[in-house]
């Protein structure tokens, strides 16, 4: 599917949620950790930097029309390369960017 093999991240307008439930059970039939997050909630960068630095995969729930600007780089997968690894601008920090990580 596309979603699956995309080099970018889609984007879900679902009102119904009917998507949010096939994430939720493609993600459950795998090895991965699914971490869903809700914009705006004080977790939301913590939650994001775990799943950055072990690959896990995130759903960011309730995004308005307009997105927060500390997840521009998350989106455009703004990574830096330092030491033969990568690295990911968020927030305030450089998190450690797992080669699994989906967002």
């Amino acid at each position: 599917a596309i979603v699956c093999r995309s080099d970018r991240w889609p984007l879900l307008v679902d009102p119904q949620l009917q998507g949010t439930a096939w994430i939720k059970k493609m993600e459950s039939g795998t090895e991965r950790h699914l971490q869903i997050l809700r914009l705006g909630s004080s977790n939301l960068l913590n939650g994001l930097e775990t799943a950055i630095e072990n690959g896990w995969s995130v759903l960011i729930e309730n995004i308005g029309e307009r997105i927060d600007a500390v997840l521009g780089p998350l989106i455009a997968r703004a990574t830096v390369k330092r030491g033969g690894s990568l690295y990911l601008p968020l927030g305030e920090n450089e998190v450690s960017f797992h080669k699994d990580f989906r967002l």
